[in-house]
This record gives C-alpha cells, structure tokens and sequence, in this order.
C-alpha cells in the first residue's frame, strides 16, 4: 500500500511521530526474540543511548537490570503470552552513566505478525522513581507507626490519645487497666473525670491544654496510688486546621514515691541521732574545758563547723554538696563595708572533699575574723576556683585577703594551718600552700576532683 499523500494525513503522521518521539513516557517494541524494533528518544535518554543504536543492534536484556530480565522471561512474557497483555509491572532499566537503574511500571500488549508487519511486543514504560520514592518512604513509616504501636500497645504506662474535651481516642491496656474502663466501646466522659483528683487539679485535663507551662506535668495520688501525670499537644503538620488531640501519659511512680519517704526519714533519723552526738560532745567540752576558754571556744567553733557540713551533705543524702554552700557562712560573717566574694564555675563536691574544704575554709574564716581582713572596715576576702580536664578534673584554689592589717607568719601558726595543708592536699590528691603576703593573707591549692 502506498504512502497517503493527503496533507491531513501526512500530518496526523507527523504528529503522532512527534508526540512518540516527545512522550514523557518510554516506548519500546520488540520482537518474538526480544530483539528492538523501535526506541523513542526518551527512553534513549534514560538509558544515555541513541535510540538507533538500540534498533537491531540491542535486546531487552540490554535495557533492563539482570533482575528484571529474569522476571520479564518467568513471569511477565508468560503471562503476555497467556492473555496478550500485562499492566504496571515493576521493573527498572539498566543505565550506561553509572547512575542507580531507573524504576519504571511496564505495560506490554503482544501484536500478532501482519503482511506488513511482524509479530511484536509493544511496550510503554512509565517513569516510577518519584513514586518508588514515595513508597519506600511510605513503607518507612508505616514500620516505624507499626513499632510505635508495639511499644505502646506494651508500654507499662499508660498512654491515652484524647481530644480537646478531654475524651479518650485511643488508649493501651495499662491505661484501660488503671482508669478501670473498656476499651470497645471507649466511655463518653472526659478523662478527669475518670480520674477525679481532688483539690486543685480537679480539672487538671482542661488546666493543663489552657497553661501548658505549668500544668503539663504533675503528681498526684488517686486510689491510694501516686501517678505521674503528663498532657503534651501532638503535633499534626499534615492537617494544620485540624482539631487539636493530646497525648496523656499516666506513670505509676508509687514505689519511688514510697522509697524516697522511707529514704527522707531514715536520712532525718540519721541526723537526729547524729545531732545528739554533737550535743553530747559539745556538753562534755564545756565541762571538761572550764578553766582552759580560749582552746575550747575554738574547739567548740570547729564542732559547730563541722556539723553544718553534715547538714549540708544530709540534705544531699550524703552525695555531691554545691561548693558555694561552704562560702554561706563566710558571706554571713562580712558586715559594713567588708566584702567576701566567690567567683568560680558550678562545682559538685563529693562528701569527704567538701568536709575537707569546709573545715579548711573554717579555719580560714576564723583567721580572718581575728588576725585578717574580717578584722578591718574594710577588708576583702576574694575566693576564687577553676576547672581543667573532661575525664579526670583538677581545681585550682585560691582564697586572697586584702585590706585588713598586715599579715605575719606567727598570725596563723598552730593547728589550723596543719590542718588545712594536710586534710585538703590529702583529700584532693594535690598541693596545698599558704602565703603570708603584707597585704593579706593567701590559702591556695590544687588537686583533683573526685567523681
């Protein structure tokens, strides 16, 4: 048959030619033997070939993965073959530039061989990397909601989704367990109702939406028991304009609240006992000491020192004590125009440096308040710390005093200036040394700070 030489024909020919050759989509025939007949440009393009150097010269095999050659050969032709088509099958193409193979659905319908033409494979490939992106993307998620959900579903808290009223959307079985509801259907009451507290959080759901600041995290007791409560908004950035829905996580912390009561009054007991054994010590220096006051004024001084340091690492439970806490009394003792001032970074002492350091800034406290600056109008007592190393710390120490009158050796030689070297040098693996300079005296040291 010859070739239309109508215009309209000529160029409906032109333009299905045209509208081929510039699809968005892959078009590829091939033969009975899988060699190619016809390749569109933008398939060429995707595989970085002429689309002429495909014809007659490439097969299938060599414009798809080995992957989805082999299924193109086991599954796909078969099933062609069987019903003379298939749709949306995923495969990918096989690149020449190195890049990752292209994902692509494949739609193929079998033409059986004519006068004019033989028998083929047509083929249409539609470009999937956006929505293979998507789905993975997808897939991602839906593992991760679906190991959120195990780890709710588990959780021994409980953990409630509710709306701006307060009614539950969705709960676990630790919190159906707790509130005492069922979960099919779920109650119609909001959810401080089914737990009424009582008091000021009586409507603690409602509070804690209106100031989230302050309200989103309490405890309180409810059946005999002590729960944690906390209220957060959750996010939905995917429908901003929807209604609002909260999480709710109620923790049953009745054991720690329980152990931290026996732990307050067994550390209270402890100290009661403890101040009675200063109380007893204290009596007997007093009698004991009668005709010798100055020694056991002073001895009475480093007592009464000594049990402010215990009641100080007994509010701590006998951990870490803040070193500003041993300058309190320092500050206490400054009157008029005297200044003490500590300078230095947080710093957390463990109990027997933080006695160590107590006793000796006692000692210092006392020089000071008789022969140093505390003595003066206006004497300055400057204290300063500072902290090197990430594993293993050291502090550089240094208390300096300035305006009171001059210092001489014999001012603070006794027992007090041995103590102060050799408990603070033993305790912090270190140095210890005190200068007398005219202008003040000077107690430095330095050493390392235990965890």
């Amino acid at each position: 048959m010859s070739e239309s030489t109508d215009p309209d024909v000529q160029h409906s020919n032109a333009f299905a030619t045209q509208l081929l050759q510039d699809s968005p989509c892959g078009f590829l025939v091939i033969d009975s033997t899988e060699r190619v007949l016809y390749a569109n440009d933008t398939l060429g393009h995707w595989l970085d070939r002429d689309p002429d150097d495909l014809v007659g010269g490439a097969a299938i095999q060599d414009i798809l993965t080995r992957e989805s050659h082999l299924l193109f050969q086991t599954q796909i032709a078969p099933v062609v073959q069987l019903q003379g088509f298939a749709q949306e099958v995923s495969c990918r193409l096989r690149t020449h530039d190195g890049h990752d193979p292209i994902p692509v659905l494949m739609n193929i319908v079998q033409r059986s061989a004519t006068p004019e033409m033989p028998a083929r494979f047509d083929i249409v490939l539609f470009d999937a990397t956006e929505r293979t992106s998507i789905e993975r993307r997808l897939r991602e998620k839906q593992k991760q909601a679906e190991e959120l959900a195990v780890i709710v579903r588990n959780a021994k808290s409980g953990i409630l989704r509710c709306d701006e009223h307060g009614k539950i959307r969705r709960c676990n079985e630790a919190a159906a367990k707790l509130l005492g509801i069922e979960t099919d259907p779920l109650p119609d009451e909001p959810i401080d109702r089914l737990l009424a507290l009582q008091g000021e959080n009586e409507d603690w759901f409602r509070k804690a939406i209106k100031e989230p600041d302050n309200g989103g995290s309490f405890e309180e007791n409810y059946n005999s028991r002590h729960y944690s409560i906390s209220i957060g908004e959750i996010a939905n950035p995917e429908e901003p304009y929807a209604a609002k829905e909260y999480s709710v996580i109620l923790r049953d912390v009745s054991e720690r609240v329980l152990a931290d009561q026996r732990m307050q009054l067994l550390v209270g007991e402890l100290n009661h006992r403890v101040r009675n054994v200063f109380s007893v010590v204290t009596g007997l220096i007093r009698q004991s000491l009668r005709e010798k006051p100055k020694f056991r004024d002073e001895l009475l001084d480093r007592l009464q020192s000594m049990a402010e340091s215990h009641d100080i690492l007994t509010r701590n439970y006998w951990k870490d004590a803040s070193i500003r806490e041993i300058f309190t009394r320092v500050q206490a003792q400054a009157s008029g125009h005297q200044k003490v001032v500590a300078d230095g970074p947080d710093l957390r002492l463990e109990p027997n440096q933080f006695k160590a350091l107590s006793m000796a800034v006692h000692e210092l406290t006392t020089n000071a308040r008789k022969y140093g600056a505390l003595l003066a109008d206006r004497g300055v007592i400057d204290i300063s710390w500072t902290v090197e190393g990430t594993g293993e710390k050291t502090i550089d120490f240094l208390w300096r005093e300035s305006g009171g009158p001059a210092v001489e050796a014999r001012d603070v030689s006794g027992f007090g200036t041995t103590m102060m070297e050799r408990v603070v040098s033993t305790e912090f693996d270190g140095s210890a040394d005190i200068r007398f300079r005219p202008e003040g005296l000077e107690f430095a040291f330095r050493g390392v700070i235990k965890s």
